[in-house]
């Protein structure tokens, strides 16, 4: 194998690596911390938005209003809500 393919081979696993590292450690972020969202209405478009970030535990504010939509994709995905006291 030549300098040059080495190089490459190994910038190119270091690199995976790296990747999937960032994306456990996202993942476990995510898990265990909820978004604190506060805003006054709450719609499908920033859930959706959240839950794409990795997201699936969400905190609201007591007086937030959830449309439909919004509550029909956190029982979808199985999104973890609460409200802030």
């Amino acid at each position: 194998m030549q300098k040059k393919e080495l190089l490459s081979l190994i910038t190119e696993k270091v690199y995976k690596k790296i990747s999937s590292l960032e994306k456990a450690e996202n993942e476990k972020k995510a898990e265990s911390e909820y978004f604190l969202l506060e805003k006054k209405v709450i719609d499908s478009y920033i859930i959706k938005k959240l839950y794409k970030q990795g997201y699936n535990k969400i905190k609201i504010k007591a007086d937030s209003i959830i449309t439909a939509e919004a509550k029909d994709f956190i029982e979808a995905k199985n999104i973890c809500l609460s409200k802030k006291s």
